[in-house]
């Protein structure tokens, strides 16, 4: 069951601005960028990323100054990937593709 959305494209949202920051390939990837390594443990931001998908709650503990909403990606976003693992749109950080890590310490809180 842990990973019941893991291969399920999402879209993550600035909650306070209510646009759209990325869409991700699979809830791992969002987990990733949402909460890099030293971050607390994988286990942990993949339970956070599940329930916040299951009861459309915003995260607020992330690398990210601002809350995060997550949603399952649409058609339309999901074609915007253009077969890419996640896209990020101006504005925000663009994560070290090895890593998944914001590389800009601004960002963090």
């Amino acid at each position: 069951m842990n990973n019941l959305h893991d291969n399920t494209p999402v879209a993550a949202y600035n909650a306070d601005k209510q646009e759209l920051i990325g869409v991700f390939a699979s809830t791992s990837l969002v987990s990733k960028y949402l909460y890099p390594v030293g971050v607390g443990n994988k286990g942990r931001s993949n339970q956070k990323i599940h329930s916040a998908l299951r009861t459309k709650k915003r995260l607020s503990d992330t690398v990210l100054p601002n809350d995060v909403a997550l949603r399952f990606a649409n058609e339309a976003q999901k074609q915007m990937m253009n077969g890419e693992d996640y896209v990020i749109f101006k504005g925000y950080p663009v994560p070290l593709k090895r890593t998944m890590q914001v590389p800009d310490s601004r960002y963090t809180k």
